[in-house]
């Protein structure tokens, strides 16, 4: 079972280990990521999986397997990590 911080239709915000969870059992794919602060960073990651859009915002990096195409965008913008 994964939970869920916040859900937008098909976007749904889980916490740090549950995106790491969806990536080890998608085990290959695309990963979108981006950095924005000035004086304290947060990251933002997607992943697509069963049809859903999966997001984390954090205060850290992740590490992202090896398998996995990374995408590194200026932003992220979502109406899930919006607010």
């Amino acid at each position: 079972m994964i939970n869920a911080k916040k859900v937008a239709g098909s976007n749904i915000q889980v916490d740090e280990q549950a995106f790491l969870d969806i990536l080890e059992r998608k085990e290959t794919g695309l990963v979108t990521t981006a950095k924005s602060g000035l004086f304290s960073n947060t990251y933002f990651y997607q992943v697509s999986f069963q049809g859903y859009i999966f997001l984390l915002k954090t205060k850290s990096p992740i590490s992202i397997p090896a398998d996995f195409v990374i995408v590194v965008a200026e932003k992220i913008y979502n109406p899930v990590l919006a607010v």
